[in-house]
């Protein structure tokens, strides 16, 4: 391996702490443990396929614990710059489905998440670490926040989502030839 695999490998060992501990536990932060227990809330019973459950939890998840406009923020999406109002809300929608849709893929049914650790991040920011139960994929969120927290980015498995959500609208832009109207529909195809 080289370049930026070894980081994160040592970086994820550093976080779970040695090979012979039990699950970390959170620390005794109200909002930590509240942010944990929001992640963690049961999917919908009503939900008739697993897909369907992952589906729902991504959705209450996302929209309840992720600040969208601060991970567009961090994007740093030119073509933004000369959207209208109209263009603007259509994107939002297209990308908020966008990003359940990433969200499910990693997540075919509802998944606990486990605290891993928690670290100062740059700009005040908190970084916690957290492992899926089942697929065993690890998640860090970006928190910001001095009431109830929220994420401003998530790295999924070593991917930030705002790099992930900025690529995605460059290689959309490139194939409708700069059109941001097609764009936005191309990425609301994506989400399907």
């Amino acid at each position: 391996m080289s370049g930026l695999a070894p980081t994160l490998v040592a970086v994820a060992l550093w976080l779970a702490g040695p090979a012979t501990s039990t699950t970390p536990v959170p620390p005794a932060d109200p909002l930590i443990n509240a942010f944990m227990v929001s992640i963690n809330r049961d999917p919908p019973e009503t939900a008739p396929t697993p897909k369907d459950r992952a589906r729902a939890v991504c959705r209450r998840t996302l929209a309840e614990n992720l600040d969208f406009d601060a991970l567009v923020a961090r994007a740093r999406i030119p073509a933004l710059v000369g959207m209208t109002d109209d263009q603007r809300r259509a994107f939002r929608s297209a990308a908020e489905r966008w990003l359940v849709s990433k969200c499910v893929e990693r997540s075919h049914d509802h998944e606990r998440l486990d605290f891993v650790g928690l670290r100062p991040g740059e700009d005040g920011d908190r970084l916690l670490a957290t492992r899926s139960s089942q697929t065993r994929h690890m998640i860090v969120w970006r928190l910001r926040g001095t009431g109830p927290l929220t994420a401003a980015d998530l790295i999924v498995d070593g991917s930030s989502t705002a790099q992930r959500l900025r690529d995605e609208v460059e290689i959309l832009l490139r194939s409708s030839d700069d059109d941001v109207n097609a764009m936005i529909a191309l990425l609301g195809r994506k989400a399907r």
